[in-house]
């Protein structure tokens, strides 16, 4: 953004943006005056300024390893053009772009990028059909040999071409990332080192884990996008079905396997009678029986129906040979383009390309909520009636592609401010003033009276878990939040989600809670933390409609939510580190810190991992039975048409 000289005038706290016109320009943070919205107004914190642009490619430090983009990334311009955030332009009209990308570790890094011809070697301006980063992969492996290399753990010389390229992509995907002194002796091949250290940890290489990992970060979903494979048709087979027969000799193998490990495990659980032995040796004949008696089905009733290539591709012929033998081809006649007639073609991924083929019109304003913890407010110029009062939120998954999740309507109220806490104090400590005061009582959840007064002061009563054992006679406390003359935005969450979007899962539901309301960018990042997580939590809330949260004071305004830990039992009690719940902790963790500004954990020992990651605070004994989210506006990109 340009802007000519100006003069900050303190008054009060505030500070007035003066502009007059003169030669000599100056450069600040968009992101400082964007919620202006390009109109008069105050700022509320004095910013910086420079008196020359402040972005250059001279004196730059020597580069790392670490600081070096290893992954190619392909960005829209147009795309990124209403978000001051990501876009500045100097005094030579030249265009800057702040990306995200990875290095060679796999750990993404942010800067700027000049996009002027020539400015920077590495970094070149494409047209939209510029096919950048597409790789073509001719797997000749049948359905039999590959069904068979995925019931294993392979050596690199066992996989097929498609494999490997995957490998590959997994390999740069955060969850595979180890020390260089914990990757295994004697090995150079990139993929070998891979394989390896999947064995170690004794977790297939093709797990639907390893593809969510992957799809999580944007240079390797990219990658994984622009795989262009050609391969025989899951739709063409012979009339004897022999490629899907090739499965049928998988059967006994898969049997010896899980025949041996069941007489390992009966071994181990000291079951050695040969009458208790041979009943479950037959149950487990019975099952596989049923598994290979249902494959059958499977071929003849789902399969073998659906085979339509071969026959479509033998009339395509027929016609097209009928048409040249008639010679009544004419040059305004469109030819057909025939399948091949062995099953083969090249496959590539829809989403992108239809995403770019067909523009969205827009008539309500939308929460965009990319996968890498990105979330853009779009206001379109033209907002239908019906949707004013209404935010709608959409997902955009690592590949692109956008999932609508729900409009919810919104509403104003209010902002308030802590005022005063009594702890352990009867119910009457407070008391109405004025006519227009409202006293009643209450049963949500901890709260049990509630004060909204005329002036829109809130005054709850209830327990207070920190300070009920201090006076057993008024175990009960007082929080009052006042008003001020600012407005802000709340909105009633739904009470529960759950959803399957493409490749990912919503799910969550409250518990012991009415505190169901939140600021609309809150629950943006809510919805973002559970996209990338993909498993169920529940919520104990953000606030009540008024924008009160007894009996914290950190919910105020809806701008923080808690969520349970999976890896709690019980008051004091946890699941070990070991443990899948704690693991999910550790997960729905890492989802959040791409969303959230900051997450309080408890101070119990059984933290101790979580509060050594960047933005993970010690929250007290108050937070040993849930994580409490802080969100900040601040995290929120607001692109107006």
């Amino acid at each position: 953004m340009i802007l000519t000289p100006s003069n900050l005038v303190n008054n009060d706290g505030l500070f007035h943006l003066r502009l007059y016109v003169e030669n000599k320009h100056y450069w600040i943070k968009s992101v400082d005056v964007v919620h202006l919205q390009g109109e008069s107004g105050q700022l509320n914190t004095k910013i910086d300024y420079w008196d020359n642009f402040p972005l250059s490619l001279g004196n730059l430090p020597e580069a790392t390893e670490k600081d070096t983009v290893y992954f190619p990334r392909t960005l829209s311009i147009d795309s990124l053009s209403h978000d001051y955030s990501t876009i500045a332009i100097d005094e030579n009209n030249a265009i800057w772009v702040f990306v995200t990308a990875g290095n060679k570790q796999g750990s993404p890094i942010k800067g700027w990028v000049n996009t002027a011809t020539d400015a920077q070697e590495h970094i070149k301006r494409v047209t939209p059909w510029h096919w950048s980063g597409f790789n073509t992969i001719e797997d000749k492996a049948s359905v039999g040999e590959v069904s068979k290399k995925l019931a294993a753990i392979l050596d690199v010389g066992d996989c097929t071409e498609t494999m490997l390229a995957l490998l590959r992509i997994f390999k740069q995907s955060s969850i595979n990332i180890l020390p260089p002194e914990q990757f295994p002796e004697g090995t150079k091949n990139d993929i070998e080192i891979l394989s390896l250290l999947l064995q170690n940890k004794l977790r297939h290489p093709f797990s639907i884990e390893q593809y969510k990992d992957a799809l999580r970060t944007s240079w390797t979903a990219e990658q994984i996008g622009h795989l262009l494979l050609k391969y025989e048709s899951e739709w063409y087979a012979d009339d004897a079905l022999s490629k899907w027969n090739e499965i049928d000799n998988l059967f006994e193998d898969e049997k010896q396997q899980k025949k041996k490990a069941l007489e390992e495990d009966l071994q181990k659980a000291g079951i050695i009678k040969p009458h208790e032995r041979n009943y479950a040796l037959e149950k487990m004949e019975e099952s596989h029986e049923i598994v290979k008696s249902n494959w059958q089905i499977e071929k003849e009733q789902r399969i073998k129906p659906s085979l339509w290539w071969k026959k479509v591709a033998e009339l395509q012929a027929q016609e097209a040979q009928t048409t040249n033998d008639n010679q009544t081809n004419s040059t305004n006649t469109p030819q057909l383009t025939n399948l091949s007639t062995d099953g083969k073609a090249w496959f590539i991924h829809p989403v992108a390309m239809v995403n770019c083929l067909f523009a969205e019109e827009i008539d309500i304003i939308v929460f965009y909520i990319y996968w890498d913890g990105r979330i853009q407010k779009y206001i379109p110029s033209f907002i239908k009636d019906e949707n004013k009062n209404k935010y709608r939120y959409v997902i955009v998954d690592a590949q692109g592609a956008k999932h609508k999740i729900c409009d919810l309507e919104f509403f104003k109220i209010k902002e308030k401010v802590k005022k005063t806490f009594i702890p352990n104090e009867t119910k009457y400590y407070f008391t109405t003033n004025e006519s227009g005061d409202i006293a009643s009582d209450v049963n949500d959840g901890d709260t049990k009276y509630r004060i909204i007064y005329a002036n829109g002061d809130i005054a709850e009563w209830g327990l207070h878990s920190g300070y009920s054992g201090n006076n057993k006679n008024k175990p009960n406390s007082w929080r009052v939040v006042s008003s001020t003359n600012n407005e802000v935005d709340l909105l009633r969450m739904p009470d529960s989600i759950n959803e399957q979007y493409g490749n990912f899962h919503i799910e969550y539901s409250f518990h012991n809670s009415q505190r169901r309301y939140a600021n609309p960018s809150l629950f943006a990042a809510m919805l973002g933390s559970l996209a990338v997580y993909s498993k169920s939590v529940i919520t104990t809330g953000s606030a009540f409609q008024w924008g009160s949260c007894f009996p914290s004071a950190l919910h105020i305004n809806g701008m923080a939510i808690d969520f349970e830990y999976r890896s709690r039992s019980s008051p004091g009690v946890y699941c070990p580190h070991s443990s899948q719940q704690y693991q999910d902790d550790s997960e729905f963790l890492n989802a959040m810190l791409l969303f959230f500004d900051k997450v309080r954990v408890g101070q119990d020992a059984h933290f101790a991992e979580f509060r050594q990651r960047s933005r993970v605070v010690n929250g007290g004994t108050l937070h040993d039975s849930h994580f409490h989210a802080d969100f900040s506006l601040s995290k929120i990109e607001e692109i107006k048409e």
